[in-house]
């Protein structure tokens, strides 16, 4: 049985600013949702950021939503963002399989970002680990891939990568980290 392929109405990509891949992600979102757009470093401040020279926390330089005091509806509400902040962690996603029916039960009327480890998706040899996240633009039950548009301004605009993979980068990335599908919505 052939699956239909579902997709969101195009992201337009905002380019991230250092260590700032969750505002860029956010800005992705608002503009798509027609909402008034706010910096990247009023988000980032707002969601903790840390930049070096800081010491470097577990899951890399950038936010650290994993911290009560940075708790995304809190600062949404805070920032008068008319967004809910909903959470599939990674110890909710037992599998592949699971992470694209969570993902295809959400697109394309929501919007869906995604917090894994970069260098297990992307550079495997890479003996190093830190998160990134991504907008979730696209799912292809056919061929079990999803596309991501990547608000790094070094990478590709959109990346196409397969469901397996991507479970592996949220595994590795870990509950601590926040790995995790984050829904934004209305």
């Amino acid at each position: 049985m052939i699956m239909p392929q579902k997709t969101t109405a195009a992201f337009i990509r905002i380019k991230q600013q250092p260590y700032c891949c969750v505002p860029a992600c956010i800005q992705m979102v608002l503009r798509r949702q027609h909402l008034p757009l706010i910096s990247q470093q009023r988000l980032g401040q707002a969601l903790g950021l840390v930049k070096p020279p800081a010491p470097q926390p577990s899951a890399g330089y950038g936010t650290r939503l994993q911290l009560a005091r940075f708790e995304p509806n809190h600062i949404l509400r805070r920032l008068g963002i008319p967004l809910h902040w909903t959470w599939h962690l990674v110890d909710q996603i037992k599998t592949p399989k699971q992470l694209e029916k969570i993902i295809s039960a959400s697109l394309p009327e929501k919007n869906l970002l995604v917090c894994f480890d970069w260098p297990t998706l992307f550079k495997p040899d890479n003996q190093q680990h830190w998160g990134h996240v991504c907008v979730l633009e696209k799912i292809d039950l056919q061929h079990h891939t999803i596309r991501l548009v990547d608000p790094d301004p070094t990478a590709p605009f959109r990346r196409i990568v397969s469901s397996r993979d991507l479970f592996r980068a949220l595994q590795i990335h870990g509950r601590k980290n926040l790995a995790s599908i984050w829904e934004l919505h209305k």
